[in-house]
């Protein structure tokens, strides 16, 4: 693990620090946590549990797609839609939080255009005029206009329909906490889905609803995003300034060479930024934090029975 911290960074470590009443008494308490679990839906199917155990510790948290199953089961409707979205249950305490796949196929990116494409449209025009934030209110108008004239092409990539209706089916199936995570689009479907169903909701590099949050379905208020949702903002990364900035985010590094801004995006390497800075994070440290995106290698956790190096074993995994 990563010894101190580098820098005071408490609001970005720590989950209380913003405090959530669907928190409580759950055993996701870091920023990191939340990190790291956005990440996992880029992964296999078969290799999550192993990482839940690697992250969490053995059978600590458990994925559990048989309610993923039931729920569209019970609500065909969703049968045929692309939303790609896991639960990840803590049965020790009662927990959950739900997990949706970011931009990752072709059908991602159309969801991205037609759910934001208005609000960043406008964005670009308030930029180019003088004191542009003056048009704030007409902004927000006429991104719900020009959404209106789409509905019907804006439903079909809806994914928060479906994750909002799958929190409030978990919710009645006995859960006492719940919440949302999710990279780039399954963020920005997160942070919908929090504030439509009062949940908890972490997105990491998520385009916001600020803006067109009367766009969507049932309509969510300025004060509900401002409660229930956070977002983890890498530095120079573009995706998060859409459709307007919330007041609860953390401002994350991002070391990557100035040419490379875009990989600022990547999940993985924001989940490694947030270790590194963040430090004494009792969570492992991948290999490809230091393999890959160039963090220092981390110090041996103090009740370590290994002789060897952090690198040393890295080589023993990673061929």
């Amino acid at each position: 693990f990563y010894e101190g911290a580098q820098s005071d960074v408490p609001r970005m470590c720590m989950l209380e620090s913003f405090g959530r009443s669907d928190s409580e008494g759950s055993p996701v308490k870091y920023l990191a946590d939340y990190a790291f679990l956005s990440n996992l839906p880029y992964f296999k199917l078969d290799s999550l549990q192993p990482l839940l155990n690697k992250w969490f510790g053995d059978n600590q948290a458990i994925l559990d797609n048989k309610a993923v199953n039931e729920f569209i089961v019970q609500n065909p409707e969703f049968l045929d839609s692309l939303a790609i979205y896991h639960l990840v249950a803590f049965p020790s305490s009662s927990a959950a939080v739900v997990i949706i796949r970011g931009t990752k196929t072709f059908f991602d990116y159309i969801a991205d255009a037609k759910l934001w494409y208005s609000a960043a449209l406008f964005q670009v025009f308030r930029a180019a005029l003088p004191f542009g934030n003056l048009f704030d209110p007409l902004i927000e108008f006429s991104a719900t206009v020009l959404s209106f004239l789409e509905t019907a092409n804006v439903k079909k990539v809806a994914y928060y329909r479906d994750t909002s209706s799958f929190v409030d089916w978990l919710r009645n199936s006995g859960y006492k906490s719940l919440a949302l995570t999710g990279h780039s689009l399954g963020g920005g479907i997160a942070l919908i889905s929090g504030a439509q169903t009062h949940t908890t909701a972490v997105g990491l590099s998520a385009p916001n609803t600020v803006i067109g949050r009367d766009t969507v379905r049932p309509r969510i208020t300025l004060a509900e995003l401002e409660k229930y949702t956070f977002n983890i903002v890498p530095e120079r990364d573009l995706f998060p300034r859409l459709g307007g900035s919330s007041e609860n985010m953390a401002r994350i590094g991002c070391i990557a060479d100035s040419a490379n801004s875009f990989s600022c995006h990547e999940a993985a390497r924001s989940l490694c930024e947030m270790m590194y800075s963040c430090g004494n994070v009792a969570r492992p440290v991948f290999c490809e934090c230091v393999t890959k995106w160039g963090y220092p290698e981390p110090v041996k956790s103090s009740n370590s029975d290994k002789g060897s190096t952090f690198m040393e074993e890295c080589r023993d995994v990673v061929p």
